[in-house]
């Protein structure tokens, strides 16, 4: 296993790596950017030319993060990323932070529950952004306000 050490804190983000499974590196991050790019690019092309056509069609964006996440560039990334969308994709885009404490799965709950009834009609495109930490545990996907609420 690779140690912080020999990585370092990732300089995008400021996270450490020790002691997680696989670790972070920025090889890693740099290569999920630029394939997230690439990726998203073909996906909004395909969808949009395989949807009929329709004056109406919305391409909507829900970007997430925590209210509380100690991730200081979670802000910019959301501000840059709404837009790329905006401007350069014709998206509609919302923002919406997920409060800390014990009522925060309802309230992404209510907030996901909310951008689907707004949105969810045929033709349109609707994605959801998530920025900030997170592990898989059990195959399951979790989110996480703050990185020392990971547990292995």
């Amino acid at each position: 296993m690779t140690t912080d050490e020999e990585t370092g804190p990732c300089p995008r983000c400021g996270y450490s790596s020790y002691g997680l499974s696989p670790p972070v590196s920025l090889e890693a991050h740099v290569a999920w950017e630029e394939t997230f790019q690439t990726d998203f690019n073909k996906a909004v092309k395909l969808k949009l030319s395989n949807r009929p056509a329709n004056p109406n069609r919305i391409c909507a964006a829900l970007l997430l993060s925590w209210k509380e996440s100690g991730l200081a560039e979670i802000p910019g990334e959301k501000r840059d990323l709404r837009k790329v969308l905006e401007d350069g994709y014709g998206f509609t885009v919302e923002e919406a932070e997920i409060p800390s404490g014990k009522k925060a799965f309802q309230a992404l709950s209510k907030m996901l529950e909310n951008f689907k009834d707004k949105y969810d009609e045929i033709g349109n495109l609707m994605v959801i952004y998530y920025g900030g930490h997170g592990h898989t545990q059990n195959s399951n996907c979790h989110w996480d306000a703050y990185v020392s609420q990971v547990s292995y």
